[in-house]
């Protein structure tokens, strides 16, 4: 194992661990469906903190590539992106349902958290790219994770159950546009 793989496994196996812990959530959450009311909102933002986790984990296995420019402080800005996505996916889904609140209204007042998470690791991604990708501020995938980022933090200050709505279709089909442009390919 080189350098890299050895630095790389704590990333997967956070990253691991936050796919575990949305999934039982989620689970959790449907057990209780019939003391606590399930919403969409919550559980899209589940199913969009668990896109991101799986994205972050197809843009580690490409950091190998970079390995021999590591240094000390690139392996913690990367961990702090990663521990940011754990953030989130520990903080989506209420761990504790409670009887007198439905799934959204719990959401609203402890999973909001998830989106702050989200918002500091896309803030957090346009350094990561700059320092180990070399890729300037303005390119177009940094503008997306900008306007990631945005979009969370208009939705974490709103009150309304439609802005709440309405920004998380906006995210659904950033998240889209966003995996078209991001997500590495093979060309062959």
């Amino acid at each position: 194992m080189n350098t890299f793989e050895h630095l790389s496994i704590t990333f997967v196996l956070i990253l691991v661990l936050g796919v575990t812990r949305i999934v039982s959530d989620v689970a959790g959450a449907f057990l209780h469906r019939h003391t606590s009311r399930l919403h969409w909102v919550p559980l899209a933002w589940a199913l969009l903190v668990l896109v991101w986790l799986v994205q972050t984990l197809w843009a580690i296995y490409g950091l190998r590539e970079f390995e021999s420019s590591w240094d000390i402080v690139d392996f913690v800005i990367q961990l702090l992106g990663v521990l940011f996505l754990f953030a989130a996916a520990c903080t989506v889904v209420p761990r504790t349902l409670d009887q007198n609140l439905g799934l959204f209204e719990q959401f609203q007042r402890d999973g909001r958290w998830a989106l702050l998470f989200l918002a500091l690791f896309f803030l957090l991604a346009i350094v990561i790219n700059h320092r180990l990708y070399g890729v300037d501020y303005w390119f177009i995938g940094n503008l997306e994770d900008l306007v990631l980022a945005v979009i969370l933090l208009i939705i974490l200050c709103s009150r309304s159950h439609a802005n709440w709505a309405l920004g998380t279709w906006l995210f659904i089909v950033a998240t889209i546009v966003a995996m078209l442009v991001l997500t590495p390919v093979r060309h062959e």
